[in-house]
């Protein structure tokens, strides 16, 4: 689409294109173009609902969600957010922190303050790609997909990694946003899809998945996971419409399916599942005779549990850890309720389950993989500051609190 700045409302006669001029926040102009969208008319309404309220576009045009209802109820859509959509990303792609004179100042403060920056300018392009995960198709996957893994591919160079890393600060806020909003959807296939993309780190030769890439590291980057979620589940909620309990039900199950999609890329998951169905055998084919072998089963599953769990980092993350009994005849301990009930869910339904056909892994990789990342925010439960303070001991608490 052609670029150019306008006065806010105007237009052109022969076109019919709208011309809104950019703001103060370095905004280009955005256009209604001649162009099909692959987009629900609901996600371009929302879309442009969302840059008006945050002062993105003009809002002296009329209102042209109602246009755009308009005009795909006829079944003859002209509208297009693509040419926004690049005009965002690009913009972030060419943030000047992101081309740094000199990369040698080891100041925290200083680096804190470019990271802050870099958040603020990825709050828009947050809630772009929020919308094109939630009501994207496959088509507009390659929209925002590519410059994700761009933006995860950082310069080698020397200096300070905070200052080298400040991409994957952007990064990893549009991969949480899309990852959460995917799940708002129940599109698990393009959960699967985000899940299997790759980035390439400073310190490390080769490709390295996006799921232990983006995560909130704040002694590669600067950004804790409270700080990323702060920044993106507000731009999230307006973006979408939702309410805040829902975002963080689909915060914690993008996050829960990150780490398990993690584990289950580790090289001893494999050997893991294998002594853990075996066990569930033993227990099966020994439970009506011999109730030590059945508990000899059960203490073998804990241990398997636990070992995995020991390779899935949860500390710090925004999970809610619980401490309650997780199945009949056993006691009290901390784990992850969301993560608990989906696994319950996939050992009732298998292979039918929605989070298994959209992910294309077997039910019994992923129900391991659940079970152990609800060991590990248990065990982070347990190493959490809010369980050796004085006083009452607390039943639940926010890993990230």
């Amino acid at each position: 689409m052609t670029q150019t700045q306008g006065q806010p409302g105007e237009q052109d006669p022969q076109s019919g294109q709208v011309e809104i001029s950019a703001t103060d926040r370095g905004v280009a102009a955005f256009h209604i173009g001649q162009v099909n969208t692959h987009l629900h008319v609901d996600g371009v309404a929302g879309l442009w609902d969302f840059l008006q309220r945050n002062q993105v576009v003009s809002t002296t045009t009329g209102d042209p969600a109602n246009d755009i209802r308009r005009q795909l109820s006829q079944q003859s859509p002209d509208i297009s957010v693509h040419g926004t959509v690049t005009e965002q990303l690009g913009r972030l792609r060419g943030l000047p922190e992101f081309a740094l004179g000199d990369y040698n100042n080891y100041d925290r403060d200083h680096a804190q303050t470019l990271s802050d920056r870099v958040v603020e300018a990825t709050g828009i392009p947050v809630a772009v790609v929020a919308v094109l995960a939630f009501w994207g198709d496959p088509d507009t996957d390659s929209w925002w997909m590519p410059d994700l893994q761009r933006l995860a591919r950082v310069t080698r160079r020397g200096g300070s990694a905070w200052l080298i890393n400040l991409p994957l600060v952007a990064a990893s806020m549009l991969f949480y946003a899309a990852g959460v909003a995917a799940v708002c959807a129940e599109n698990y296939g393009r959960v699967a899809k985000l899940l299997a993309l790759y980035g390439e780190p400073i310190d490390i030769a080769g490709p390295v998945p996006l799921p232990r890439m983006l995560a909130p590291n704040p002694s590669a980057i600067k950004l804790t996971p409270a700080q990323n979620y702060q920044a993106v589940s507000p731009t999230v909620v307006e973006a979408l419409h939702l309410g805040s309990d829902a975002l963080d039900d689909a915060w914690q199950l993008f996050e829960i399916l990150r780490l398990a999609s993690e584990l289950m890329g580790r090289s001893q998951f494999d050997a893991a599942l294998a002594k853990y169905t075996a066990a569930n055998r033993r227990r099966d084919a020994t439970a009506s005779l011999d109730q030590t072998a059945r508990l000899q089963a059960e203490a073998t599953k804990n241990g398997i549990l636990d070992d995995l769990a020991g390779c899935s980092p949860a500390r710090g993350l925004h999970l809610l850890a619980a401490d309650k009994v997780y199945s009949p005849g056993t006691g009290f301990r901390w784990g992850s309720p969301t993560a608990e009930r989906v696994a319950a869910e996939v050992s009732r339904d298998g292979n039918q389950h929605p989070i298994v056909r959209g992910l294309s892994i077997s039910a019994e990789r992923i129900e391991l993989a659940l079970r152990a990342v609800s060991r590990a925010v248990g065990a982070a439960a347990v190493a959490h500051p809010a369980n050796w303070a004085s006083g009452a001991v607390p039943d639940e608490i926010w890993l990230d609190g």
